[in-house]
């Protein structure tokens, strides 16, 4: 039987053919749950899109919130996808392992009019008023130190939870910064391995989330101590070098 959330997107089946006229639609259906792409959104539809100019296992996955009795209008995604599949295709490190790894889908998310949506900027960046906690939580524990008091927790790790609640990857970016920038997935089939980037408008690439033992060629001990979900926050230049804060 075909689930009800299956069902729900031919609701919008006019809306979505829209987009034959540049696209190869593989599939759609709507988006449920809270995860990792959207948090309070409106009932929102991923359709998922192919285009000549994509590698095998590169897909271009549009996020579109419904609006009114529709959904958003698919003319930005037409305006833009062109450029977004471009700029991350010339992430040479990123698309020569897609290229060797036939396995891993390379997803490319758009939301909206978007390569980012506030939901993924909360959770990379956070924002200045949570930096501000941040900082006040460090300057306080200084007190320790001050007074010869031995704390009853793990200063590091008590900051490195703070840090992680209230700056995300603690990079700070400047909001009009990373709204230019575009979320994309890694995910393995067979491993089921998976991790998150962001490719930022300097060109450089953020890995935001890994799960599994790998992520690229990388083993889980290059950026953390487990295999489960973890944050690694490792930005790479465009030739795939680890940039060292």
């Amino acid at each position: 039987a075909i689930s009800l959330y299956k069902l729900t997107p031919y609701s919008y089946q006019t809306e979505i053919n829209e987009l034959q006229s540049d696209f190869q639609i593989i599939s759609f259906e709507e988006v449920y749950g809270r995860g990792r792409y959207i948090w309070d959104e409106p009932k929102t539809m991923k359709i998922t899109l192919k285009t000549d100019e994509m590698l095998p296992n590169v897909y271009l996955q549009f996020l579109a919130s419904q609006v009114g009795n529709s959904i958003y209008s698919r003319d930005s995604i037409k305006k833009d996808y062109k450029q977004i599949i471009e700029r991350i295709q010339s992430i040479s490190f990123i698309t020569d392992y897609v290229k060797n790894h036939k396995n891993t889908i390379l997803d490319i998310y758009y939301f909206n009019n978007k390569g980012i949506n506030k939901y993924n900027i909360d959770g990379v960046n956070k924002n200045p008023d949570e930096w501000k906690r941040q900082d006040a939580y460090i300057e306080s524990l200084k007190r320790y130190e001050k007074n010869n008091i031995e704390p009853s927790f793990d200063i590091q790790k008590a900051i490195k939870t703070s840090e992680r609640n209230d700056c995300g990857c603690n990079y700070r970016f400047d909001n009009e910064f990373i709204e230019k920038s575009i979320f994309f997935e890694l995910s393995d089939k067979e491993t089921k391995e998976n991790s998150v980037w962001f490719l930022l408008p300097n060109d450089y690439v953020l890995l935001y989330i890994m799960q599994g033992k790998k992520v690229l060629d990388y083993e889980y001990t290059k950026f953390g101590e487990f295999k489960g979900i973890q944050y690694p926050c490792v930005m790479f230049d465009t030739k795939g070098q680890i940039v060292e804060r």
